[in-house]
């Protein structure tokens, strides 16, 4: 037993020095592979460019250490071609305004110009076969891009949240427009898509917001879930017999017409979405696209910079959502429609100069909070035909104001079961 100990003693020595004796940083790269980049190697240095050569056949730019704001990336350095422009190389570089890349580039790393929030014009060559992903991502000045017919493959979002790309035409032969690629370009209004396109995956084109014209050609087969999802702008957009699978939310649900978003709903009648005109008056239209629009959306005019004074709505319309006019600050007359039958919660709540109303005879309900904090709300008529009047109507509304109704009807009651003034018909 002590024999044993003792070799075990040894042997735990022995580990022990042998760990000592091993340097704390070793790199070790077998002799037959080249063109790897070691942890803890510098890069050389050409000017404002840090680069490296990849297996002794050519020059990868892995950084760029200038502030000029026409940049020109070289075509060869030390002898060598410069084939690749590596992830991260120009990333967060807010100088550069323009730059020249060489026909010796055949790839753009991954996030290589993410972030160059100045970067207004590029011209991509004839050489380049590959895109990576994010490689344009956040370039907030970036207006048009022409993708070469060299480049057969681009990776997810290569031109996410590029606000003010306008123009995008690609002439590669990719098969397929990646997932999210234009994500959110929201300034993006026309794209052409070569006839190599197979896929279009998805969020390729979400948010577009602006987007007017393009045209899916005869090659492509798919379009997955989101890809072209709140392009309201788009205008006769054709899907051609090829493609035999759309996933869900693949086209839009929603258009504009004029001023007014609007969204069809069961091929029946017109849901207004959302204003995003600045008119004095506003008149809602009855019809749209052949069909009846009926219903005010949820907040549709909440988020709006509306000026709106005056607003009719037509006599199509038999319901006005939640929050649709909420905060309309300016609004001072409303003609409802005839037929409107729900006045939803908050409908008309900080609508702050209005000063009366008229709620017609076909209203069954009006909602919570419906003319809550309308401060220089003076008279409201409210008919019979209201049998329900949710809580909160009328909070923060001035303590002179007067509802004008029937002596019985649930308006009456309301009345005075609130502290609010009535004015008997």
């Amino acid at each position: 037993m002590k024999k044993k100990k003792v070799f075990k003693t040894v042997a735990l020595i022995a580990l022990l020095v042998g760990i000592l004796l091993i340097p704390a940083k070793r790199n070790i790269v077998p002799e037959n592979i080249t063109g790897i980049v070691v942890y803890g190697d510098t890069f050389k240095k050409y000017g404002d460019f840090e680069y490296t050569v990849e297996g002794n056949s050519y020059v990868q730019i892995r950084n760029y250490t200038g502030n000029k704001k026409n940049v020109v990336i070289p075509s060869e350095i030390d002898g060598y071609k410069v084939k690749q422009i590596g992830k991260y190389a120009f990333r967060f570089n807010r100088s550069m305004e323009s730059v020249e890349i060489p026909n010796s580039v055949t790839r753009i790393g991954i996030d290589a110009f993410d972030l160059c929030e100045n970067l207004q014009s590029i011209e991509l060559p004839n050489s380049i076969t590959n895109i990576g992903r994010w490689a344009f991502r956040r370039c907030n000045n970036l207006q048009s891009v022409v993708i070469p017919k060299s480049v057969t493959k681009m990776g997810k979002e290569v031109f996410r949240r590029c606000y003010n790309l306008k123009r995008v035409k690609i002439l590669g032969r990719i098969e397929r427009i990646s997932e999210g690629t234009f994500f959110g370009c929201r300034n993006l209004k026309s794209v052409e898509i070569p006839d190599s396109v197979k896929i279009i995956e998805r969020k390729a084109f979400l948010g577009c917001v602006n987007l007017s014209k393009v045209k899916i050609p005869d090659s492509v087969k798919i379009i997955k879930a989101y890809a072209f999802c709140d392009c309201y702008s788009l205008q006769d957009l054709e899907i051609p017999s090829s493609v035999k699978k759309i996933g869900k939310h693949g086209l839009p649900e929603e258009w504009y017409y004029g001023d007014f978003r609007y969204k069809i709903i069961n091929n029946s009648y017109v849901r207004i979405t959302a204003y995003v005109g600045n008119e004095k008056d506003v008149v809602i239209p009855s019809k749209i696209d052949g069909y009846n629009v009926k219903h005010i959306g949820k907040e549709a005019f909440l988020f709006s910079k509306s000026i709106m004074q005056s607003l009719k709505i037509p006599n199509t319309v038999t319901i006005i959502g939640e929050n649709a006019f909420c905060s309309c600050c300016y609004l001072k007359s409303v003609k409802m429609s005839n037929n409107v039958k729900i006045i939803g919660n908050l409908a008309f709540s900080c609508c702050t100069n209005l000063e009366s109303i008229e709620i017609p005879n076909s209203v069954k309900k009006i909602g919570w909070k419906a003319f809550d904090s309308c401060e220089n709300l003076k008279t409201i008529k409210i008919p019979d035909s209201v049998k329900k009047i949710e809580d909160n109507v009328f909070d923060y509304c001035p303590s002179d104001l007067k509802i004008q109704c029937s002596k019985g009807s649930v308006a009456y009651k309301y009345a005075i079961d609130h502290g609010i003034a009535v004015d008997v018909k």
